[in-house]
């Protein structure tokens, strides 16, 4: 399992990096929710060891398991 609460201040963006292990399924949650369909957070793409997303301002918890 992998967690990461981090917090934006407002007017700012950034990217969000989730490490994951080649071969294997992961889910990638925020706040509990499929962290792409969470408010304020995008996939930006699938790569074989990491997961990226643009956030907006605010709290996060993003969770990964597999």
């Amino acid at each position: 399992r992998f967690t990461l609460d981090l917090s934006l201040p407002p007017t700012v963006a950034g990217e969000v990096h989730i490490p994951v292990t080649p071969k294997l399924p992961a889910t990638v949650t925020e706040g509990g929710a499929p962290a792409a369909e969470a408010d304020h957070v995008a996939l930006v793409r699938e790569e074989k060891d990491e997961v990226v997303f643009e956030i907006g301002s605010g709290d996060y918890h993003f969770e990964r398991t597999e």
